[in-house]
């Protein structure tokens, strides 16, 4: 889903015309788990959202579709900033942690490790991400 966001508003505002599919990324974001895929599942939730941000525009449509600033106040609402910021920080480390752990176990056993394109993808989407909530006005510490 995040690799189809990226440069593409049109699946941007396809995502969030149904307000049931930015809920249930927001509740992904947010849920609990310490697991290692619960971290990812999170971290890749907050990316997508961002990555709407980024693509959706400032203006909203004439059909109602999401601005960049109902976006973010969406994502300040139901996750929070703080939450948001740590998701996608976690999801940059994990991913550029994945050569490490396929290389040291020798397969890859999650996603990241599996795909290096898209391990390495993910940390300059995040970085855009991030770039994009700063940029909104709203500062991610």
């Amino acid at each position: 889903v995040c690799a189809w966001l990226d440069g593409c508003p049109a699946a941007a505002r396809a995502l969030l015309r149904d307000p049931d599919d930015a809920a249930a990324l927001a509740e992904r974001a947010v849920a609990a788990g310490g697991s290692d895929d619960a971290t990812r599942a999170a971290g890749l939730a907050c990316l997508a959202l961002g990555l709407c941000a980024q693509h959706v525009g400032d203006d909203v449509g004439s059909n109602g579709d999401w601005s960049r600033e109902a976006v973010l106040a969406f994502v300040e609402k139901r996750i929070g900033l703080g939450a948001f910021a740590r998701a996608l920080d976690a999801l940059r480390e994990d991913a550029g942690a994945a050569p490490r752990r396929r290389r040291d176990a020798g397969s890859a056993d999650d996603v990241l490790a599996s795909d290096l394109a898209f391990a390495a993808w993910c940390g300059t989407a995040v970085a855009a991400a991030r770039r994009v909530v700063v940029v909104g006005g709203l500062i991610l510490e």
